[in-house]
């Protein structure tokens, strides 16, 4: 007898209790307003990676939209990774995200709007990363004064300006020479410009530097491209200069679109595998249509880095055999981590390919899961591939249709699933492993936190080393006018 887990959720937030069949149950650590009050006003860089991990973790409504983002930046962000090419480092690493060239041209329309190029601290910008970037008016060749009045104390030591994107996120940027201009959806760049962190704490702009650039008269087009190489380079904190490169904006922007489909732990779990391709192809590697949907052509210059969904046999892919291993045999491949260009949204197909994916992804590593009822804490390890069964499908629908018809997380129906949620998303893959970061206390787990890979109990389901078969059902969201969106989940397994 399998035991039976479920997760309950808030909108964004974990807040949740798991039950076995043996009638005990655990609860995630819900803090009180004094407890997070007295975490709170704790310098951030002092928090453990638990004690971050718990704050994210408690309801919506705990901690403001100001506090998250600060407790996710010291995590560290889960974008994209960029490359320091060119010989000087070629190390992988976590880059900021966003595009700094939207920045620009959001400083660049503010200043416009104002007739006034000087930028002061807690002026609003509006920033769009959504492709084709520049629309809008050209805008002629302005010099953008970043300037710290009439606060120069919440500058912080870097002497930054605070400014506000979109209405809501907080950022510290300095400049001490910027000019830009806009024109026929192209942005021309020449100066300098580094972001801080801002301190959420003390209310001003921090010492920890996010990322620092340099323009030679660069210019990017409205799909990302930069027409001349050698002209936008990083700094980082030792002063080392690193020329940027066209695919690693689009590497950005395809990160963007992936973690929205299939989840942060997703992006943070293929970027890697996508940048070390983009390494080896280029920009030739990204195909960018007029509406801005980033696609990965996938060529035999990529090698193993990537493979592309569309060039493998479907059927072994629901089979569990597309790697040449088989359910029940060998341990399942990492290659099943690397599977690009995956159908995306929630028709039948789709989400028959996205479950046999991300759930043999999860399996093809060793992970950390924490004990619940008479599942033991540890690392268990990777296991053999799963392939696709319908039966466990229309078992799981049970669980899924009497969650829709009650409008509430539970197991319930003579073939109750093993994993349930209740959770909006636009994937599979979001609740099996890509939902939320990684845990960040130093247990192995690359599956985001509260996704069923990376949760307790629902961890131990996914990495079962006796099963064999899988099944996934849900029912759309409530109200159904939300296209594309799939709220009560539910997976099987044998």
């Amino acid at each position: 007898m399998y035991s039976r887990f479920f997760i309950l959720l808030a909108p964004v937030l974990l807040a949740a209790c798991n039950s076995s069949s043996d009638g005990t149950n655990t609860h995630t650590q819900n803090l009180t307003p004094k407890q997070i009050s007295n975490l709170m006003q704790q310098p951030v860089s002092t928090l453990t990676n638990q004690q971050i991990q718990t704050l994210l973790n408690q309801p919506k409504g705990a901690l403001t939209s100001q506090q998250i983002t600060q407790l996710k930046n010291q995590i560290g962000g889960l974008g994209p990774v960029t490359s320091k090419v060119g010989g000087i480092n070629n190390a992988v690493q976590p880059a900021p995200k966003g595009n700094i060239f939207t920045v620009i041209n959001g400083l660049l329309e503010k200043a416009d709007v104002s007739q006034n190029s000087i930028v002061k601290h807690y002026d609003n910008i509006t920033v769009s990363n959504n492709v084709p970037l520049f629309g809008g008016a050209d805008i002629v060749n302005t010099h953008i004064q970043l300037s710290t009045s009439p606060f120069p104390a919440k500058g912080g030591p870097a002497k930054a300006t605070i400014i506000i994107q979109n209405g809501k996120d907080w950022h510290c940027y300095k400049s001490t020479q910027l000019s830009a201009q806009r024109d026929a959806n192209v942005l021309t760049v020449d100066g300098d410009i580094a972001e801080y962190a801002y301190d959420y704490i003390a209310q001003q702009c921090g010492t920890h530097l996010v990322a620092s650039y340099e323009f030679k008269n660069a210019k990017m087009d409205a799909k990302l491209k930069l027409t001349q190489a050698g002209t936008t380079f990083s700094i980082d904190s030792s002063g080392s200069k690193n020329a940027l490169y066209t695919y690693e904006f689009l590497a950005k922007a395809y990160g963007d679109q992936l973690e929205d489909s299939f989840g942060p732990a997703w992006l943070s779990i293929q970027g890697p595998h996508i940048l070390a391709a983009a390494k080896n192809t280029g920009d030739a590697l990204f195909n960018v249509d007029n509406h801005g949907l980033v696609t990965l052509s996938v060529g035999s210059s990529v090698n193993t880095d990537v493979y592309d969904f569309k060039a493998l046999t479907g059927s072994q892919i629901l089979d569990g055999t597309v790697f040449g291993g088989n359910p029940g045999g060998n341990v399942a491949s990492v290659n099943w981590c690397k599977i690009v260009n995956i159908p995306k949204g929630v028709t039948s197909s789709a989400l028959k390919y996205q479950t046999v994916i991300a759930t043999n992804c999860a399996r093809s590593t060793p992970r950390y899961c924490d004990a619940h009822g008479k599942d033991p804490a540890g690392v268990y390890p990777a296991v053999s591939p799963v392939a696709w069964d319908d039966s466990l499908k229309t078992d799981a629908q049970i669980t899924s249709d009497e969650q829709y018809n009650r409008n509430a997380q539970g197991h319930w129906g003579y073939r109750n699933a093993q994993n349930a949620f209740v959770l909006e998303s636009k994937s599979a893959i979001i609740p099996i492993i890509g939902y939320t970061e990684p845990r960040t206390d130093g247990n192995k787990n690359n599956a985001g936190h509260s996704s069923w890979a990376g949760h307790e109990g629902h961890c131990q389901n996914v990495m079962g080393a006796g099963h064999t078969i899988v099944g996934i059902a849900s029912r759309d969201a409530k109200p159904s006018a939300k296209a594309g969106i799939q709220s009560f989940w539910a997976q099987d397994f044998k």
